[in-house]
């Protein structure tokens, strides 16, 4: 639906709804917005059926940061997918990014699936920065079998910081974070997902008043 090559792209009071690309062939980008070494500032929009389906390299089925910074304010994404081999990102997939923020947004039902797939609401890879803030995500899914990928990938190079939000109800563990940044977790749920509700696998975590509860795993 948009596609935006440098410069800068601001989307306000926004219907983005069943876009995207379904084919044989391989890597394809965002399926409602594609932005490469871009500003983005999203307001008040709702993301709902885009979808990518390839043989190999869906990367967003909702929309693809690559390069650059975006913010996403008071955003809703529903029923958004990636698939095929190696899908990334059901709603969002970030490819070294600067910075990315999600503020009072609202994730579900959201889909990475087939093969190898990363991220059911969120992938994130070589990103400096993000902040997830006030924002729930439930009922993601995502792989061939109740364990999952995750909902939440976080390979982060600088800093993560995550903030009185919910991840509940998903297929996979809630939040894996990787990269050699720091994360700080401050009053989140992490609970009833199908494998842990946090998983660590580089870098250094602080937590303060976050609660993991029934979720088919650890938690953390």
């Amino acid at each position: 639906a948009i596609y935006v090559n440098g410069g800068g792209l601001t989307i306000r009071d926004a219907l983005l709804v069943n876009n995207g690309f379904s084919q044989a062939g391989d890597t394809k980008y965002g399926g409602a917005i594609y932005a490469n070494n871009a500003t983005v500032a999203v307001n008040n929009a709702y993301f709902a059926y885009n979808f990518l389906s390839v043989q190999t390299g869906a990367r967003g089925g909702g929309v693809c940061i690559n390069g650059g910074n975006a913010r996403f304010t008071t955003c809703t994404f529903r029923g958004n997918y990636a698939a095929g081999n190696i899908p990334w990102g059901g709603a969002i997939a970030a490819i070294n990014a600067d910075s990315v923020t999600l503020s009072n947004c609202n994730f579900s039902t959201n889909y990475a699936y087939t093969t190898a797939p990363a991220g059911n609401a969120l992938y994130c890879s070589g990103v400096g920065t993000l902040r997830i803030q006030d924002t729930i995500m439930t009922n993601n899914m995502g792989g061939s079998s109740v364990l999952g990928p995750e909902n939440i990938l976080a390979n982060i190079t600088t800093l993560l910081t995550m903030e009185r939000s919910v991840v509940a109800s998903g297929t996979g563990r809630g939040l894996v974070k990787l990269g050699g940044g720091q994360a700080f977790i401050s009053n989140c749920l992490f609970a009833l997902n199908s494998s842990n509700g946090v998983h660590v696998g580089t870098g250094m975590v602080t937590f303060a008043n976050v609660t993991l509860a029934y979720n088919n795993g650890w938690g953390m």
